[in-house]
């Protein structure tokens, strides 16, 4: 439990950073829409092709938990939509938990947190990142659109998500992956010194939304709902599978990234997408505080 309260410190602090901003006037929403626009135009897509275009060599792939992290995931998303809907979810709402349902913060606390506490699995937590984002902006994103959008061709979903930001930097680190071209130094570090400006930008974005104040309303009970969505309802299906398949041990990272808390990337989102903006802010929140009990718990019964 410690190493988890080690690592999901910082981010409370950048949260509550932004947040006494707000609350000494130096902050207001403006703040909120440019910083979640720069992560969404040049943060996250540098955090996409960082990922990608460092990917270890081929040869390790696990393609089995990778094919197999793509199918639950993508029918998990598209699962929960269908669900939430179907009992009365507005779109937003109903997008918020199938979106920032299935997509945790499998990077800044899922990489270091594999690496504690199952060592030699670091290759494998990468690749399985490599997934999330993947199914994240080419699913999540085709789902957000139709959202947006309402009924909307074919041909002119497949251009809205084509000329996304995030999009194109899947297509472009995938491209590169498979040619085995890395970046050069210059533009490696350039790229990098970007991603890593992507998670602190959206807490402190975080801190100065929450900074308004929260109270007891409609949307935090939505937050709790997320909050189980993720901590509870994607690591309970994959569980699932891990002892349908025998319990093989390789599959634990699969179930330990999906136990991750709700990622930041939602609440950027919410900048341009139809989503419920408080609810997801306050899940981020709950569900990573939580997430310091909840993983010491899964991994000691993995």
């Amino acid at each position: 439990m410690l190493d988890v309260l080690v690592t999901i410190a910082p981010l409370f602090l950048l949260i509550a950073t932004g947040a006494c901003l707000r609350l000494a006037g130096l902050a207001d929403d403006r703040w909120t829409a440019a910083l979640n626009e720069y992560g969404l135009c040049a943060a996250f897509p540098a955090l996409i092709l960082q990922n990608l275009t460092t990917l270890p060599d081929a040869t390790s792939v696990p393609f089995a938990l990778v094919a197999a992290n793509l199918i639950i995931l993508n029918v998990f998303l598209f699962g929960v939509h269908a669900l939430a809907r179907a009992l009365g979810a507005s779109p937003p709402l109903a997008a918020s938990l199938a979106v920032c349902g299935t997509y945790g913060n499998i990077a800044y606390l899922g990489l270091p947190f594999l690496a504690a506490v199952l060592p030699g699995t670091e290759t494998s937590a990468i690749y399985h990142a490599a997934v999330y984002l993947v199914v994240l902006f080419t699913s999540g994103i085709a789902l957000l659109e139709t959202v947006r959008g309402g009924r909307i061709a074919p041909w002119a979903l497949v251009a809205s998500v084509g000329r996304n930001p995030l999009t194109l930097a899947i297509g472009l680190g995938l491209a590169l992956a498979a040619a085995g071209i890395r970046l050069p130094g210059p533009m490696a570090k350039g790229v990098s010194m970007l991603a890593a400006s992507a998670s602190p930008a959206v807490l402190v974005s975080l801190g100065v939304f929450v900074g308004r104040g929260v109270g007891l309303d409609r949307d935090v009970w939505a937050a709790a709902l997320l909050t189980a969505v993720k901590l509870v309802a994607l690591p309970g299906l994959f569980v699932l599978v891990w002892v349908a398949q025998g319990c093989d041990p390789a599959a634990r990272v699969s179930v330990l990234q999906a136990a991750m808390p709700v990622g930041l990337t939602g609440f950027a989102l919410s900048q341009r997408y139809p989503l419920e903006r408080r609810v997801i802010a306050y899940a981020v929140t709950l569900s990573t505080l939580l997430s310091a009990f909840t993983l010491p718990l899964l991994t000691h019964w993995l």
